[in-house]
């Protein structure tokens, strides 16, 4: 009987050890960073590589709604931008997150972008590998604020 118990209370010390993520995980104000590669068509057709980077501020809901802004570079020309979009964040702190980017002066919103992600909740981190077709990129969100619209670019 004494074995079950302690048995018992072990596998519940495991248990409650591991993380539990949802969307509200993820809720607060972020700095973001990414750097990577974006594919694009030159004149004679072939694809050619374009280095790109970002740095911004992003606010996450309590639902995994997400608005940011902040600047991109693309091969040395940065420029400003928004986007908007959000987390898909499971039990397991894996997930996937959908953001479309508008740059600045434009009215018109670019293609939806995908990314996996993998949400650290103790070290309030979420890491991001760039799944939309032509991106190659890694990224990473570092909570500033568990508050909302706590800081804006």
């Amino acid at each position: 009987m004494r074995r079950i118990m302690l048995l018992t209370l072990a596998l519940s010390a495991v248990a409650a050890a591991q993380p539990s993520c949802g969307p509200y995980s993820v809720r607060g104000t972020y700095l973001v960073t990414s750097s990577g590669w974006i594919v694009s068509a030159q004149a004679e057709g072939q694809a050619a590589p374009i280095p790109a980077m970002l740095m911004g501020v992003a606010s996450v809901t309590f639902s995994g709604e997400i608005t940011m802004s902040g600047t991109v570079n693309f091969a040395g020309q940065q420029a400003e931008f928004e986007a908007e979009g959000s987390f898909d964040v499971k039990p397991d702190c894996t997930g996937s997150a959908r953001a479309r980017v508008r740059l600045a002066g434009s009215t018109e919103w670019g293609s939806p972008m995908t990314y996996r992600i993998v949400v650290l909740p103790e070290e309030k981190e979420i890491h991001q590998f760039h799944t939309t077709p032509g991106d190659m990129g890694l990224g990473i969100w570092k909570r500033m604020s568990p508050v909302v619209n706590a800081a804006k670019w």
